[in-house]
C-alpha cells in the first residue's frame, strides 16, 4: 500500500494488537521478514519503508524525525488502526521514540532495538565524513564500512546469505535517501524527554554493537519509566539478523505479555 507517500506491506491477523515495524538506516521493510513471520500468526504486522528507502521516495529538501513519526501515524490511519505496538531498529528506534512522544494515544507497547536517544557533538565529524563519501562515491563507497559496523567480526567472517543479502540491500539504497537519513538522525536528542513515555517499553542492545553500543540502550532504559532492558551477548548492530530466534523471541514475549 502507498499512503501519504509511504510504502507499506501488511501480513497476518489475529486477536493481538497490530504492530508496526520500522527499519534502520540504509535498509528497508525486508529487514523484518523473520519478525513478520514470527508475529503474523497472531496479529497484523505492518512494515514500512522510511522516506528515501526501499519503495518510499524522498520528498522535499529535508525532513525531521518528527516528520517520520508523522508518517507512521498516517500509515496506521490508512489501515484504520487507532492504536498499535511499535518495533524499531536503529533509525527505526529513533523514529519510535519520536512517535511515542508525539502520539502516546496511538501507542500500545514500544520496542526500541540497537538504538540511541541522542548523538553528541563527538559524533558529528563521523556523519560529515560519511555523508561526503556517499555524495562522492555512492553507496558502494561505504558498503564495506557499514557491514563492518552492522555485524560482529565473528559473524561477518562467516560470510553467508545474510551478509550477501544485506550488502545488496545497501547497494540498492538510494544515495540521496541515505544522505537525507544521515542528516535527519544526526540531530537526534530526546534523552531528556523520555521520562514522559508511558507505554510499556522493551530496549534491546547487541553486546558487540560498535555502531550504537549497549551503554546507549541502557541510557534509554534508565530514562523511560516502564522500560525493560535486554542485551544479546555477542550480537552486532543488526542483532535481528545475527540472532533472529533470540531477538524475535524477546519481542514476541514482550508484545504478548
Amino acid at each position: 500500500m502507498n499512503a501519504h507517500g509511504v510504502f507499506s506491506v501488511t501480513a497476518g491477523a489475529g486477536p493481538r494488537a497490530p504492530v508496526i515495524v520500522v527499519h534502520g538506516l540504509g535498509l528497508d521493510h525486508t529487514s523484518w521478514d523473520a519478525l513478520s513471520a514470527a508475529l503474523s500468526p497472531s496479529r497484523q504486522v505492518i512494515r514500512v519503508d522510511v522516506r528515501g528507502h526501499g519503495r518510499t521516495p524522498l520528498r522535499g529538501a529535508g525532513h525531521a524525525l518528527d516528520d517520520l513519526a508523522d508518517d507512521v501515524a498516517n500509515v496506521l490511519t490508512s489501515y484504520g488502526i487507532t492504536k498499535a505496538d511499535f518495533v524499531g531498529l536503529s533509525m527505526g528506534g529513533m523514529i519510535g521514540q519520536h512517535f511515542a512522544l508525539r502520539y502516546p494515544e496511538k501507542l500500545n507497547r514500544l520496542v526500541l532495538t540497537c538504538t540511541a536517544s541522542a548523538y553528541g557533538p563527538e559524533a558529528q565529524p563521523m556523519w560529515d565524513a560519511r555523508i561526503a563519501l556517499v555524495k562522492e562515491k555512492g553507496m558502494a563507497g561505504v558498503v564495506d564500512t557499514l557491514l563492518a559496523r552492522f555485524f560482529s567480526p565473528t559473524f561477518l567472517a562467516l560470510g553467508g546469505e545474510t551478509i550477501v543479502r544485506t550488502r545488496q540491500r545497501l547497494l540498492t539504497t538510494d544515495a540521496a535517501g541515505y544522505v537525507a537519513g544521515c542528516e535527519t538522525i544526526r540531530k537526534l536528542n530526546v534523552t531528556s524527554q523520555l521520562a514522559s513515555v508511558r507505554a510499556p517499553t522493551l530496549v534491546i542492545s547487541g553486546g558487540a554493537d560498535i555502531s550504537l553500543p549497549p551503554a546507549l540502550g541502557r541510557q534509554i532504559a534508565e530514562h523511560v519509566p516502564s522500560a525493560q532492558y535486554v542485551e544479546i551477548a555477542n550480537a552486532g548492530h543488526l542483532a535481528s539478523e545475527e540472532f533472529p530466534e533470540i531477538f524475535n523471541g524477546h519481542i514476541s514475549c514482550f508484545l504478548d505479555a
